[in-house]
């Protein structure tokens, strides 16, 4: 598909966008300009054809950028916040508006969602499950590794404007390695393989791979580990 075929859906936690380039740029009274992301976004991919972002505009740290948005044609949805810590909804609601826009618009083919957040790890499986690709953007210093490792693509978003981040493939030699000192001798049920695999690699996490769960990391690693279906789950 050509880049200018794309379609892309813009969904932005954008109160984490804010506070992160806040943080980094605390002299600069405004640090954000809404239409360098689109600009970069339709170089780089495709059409923006549905922008939304999720805030408390009740709050003037957020509503400051009110024109700015609306100018570039970016929705705003409010949320509150609730609970004992006033904690943010805007996760909640971007991942519901994200999977309304795959049943309601299959022609949006790429997803990029405005976050650091490593909660959203769920909807980027569920996206790419859907045969959508899955881009990130935040801010350095605010980014969860994970969530870098399982998007398609990273930008980060900062004073010197946006860029992506290379992919850093990440060695799984040592986990191979393990796995076949634990399974030299005999099989092992996924949660046993899981608790013997954290003995010896603690550290040990398949979504720093890429993966959502064990079970997809060792079909990524075929053929060095056989998935076997048995009466009580599978064992490798």
């Amino acid at each position: 598909m050509e880049k200018q075929e794309q379609q892309l859906a813009l969904l932005m936690d954008f109160e984490n966008l804010v506070i992160g380039l806040e943080n980094n740029e605390p002299d600069v009274e405004r640090p954000f300009a809404m239409d360098d992301i689109i600009r970069f976004l339709e170089q780089q991919y495709g059409r923006v054809v549905y922008r939304k972002a999720f805030a408390d505009w009740s709050n003037s740290k957020f509503r400051k950028y009110g024109q700015d948005l609306m100018r570039s044609g970016v929705e705003m949805q409010h949320v509150v916040r609730v609970g004992y810590n006033a904690k943010s909804t805007a996760d909640t609601f971007l991942v519901l508006q994200a999977m309304d826009c795959v049943l309601h618009y299959p022609a949006i083919s790429m997803y990029v969602l405005v976050t650091g957040d490593a909660d959203f790890l769920p909807l980027i499986s569920r996206l790419k499950a859907t045969g959508r690709k899955v881009v990130g953007l935040g801010t350095e210093g605010t980014i969860a590794n994970t969530l870098i490792q399982n998007c398609d693509e990273y930008i980060y978003y900062g004073s010197d404007g946006l860029r992506l981040q290379a992919k850093t493939l990440v060695d799984k030699t040592p986990v191979i390695n393990a796995l076949r000192k634990i399974l030299r001798s005999r099989d092992y049920s996924l949660p046993a393989l899981a608790e013997q695999l954290t003995r010896l690699l603690p550290d040990f996490s398949p979504t720093a791979y890429g993966n959502h769960d064990l079970q997809d990391f060792l079909r990524s690693i075929a053929p060095f580990v056989r998935l076997v279906q048995g009466s009580d789950g599978l064992w490798a």
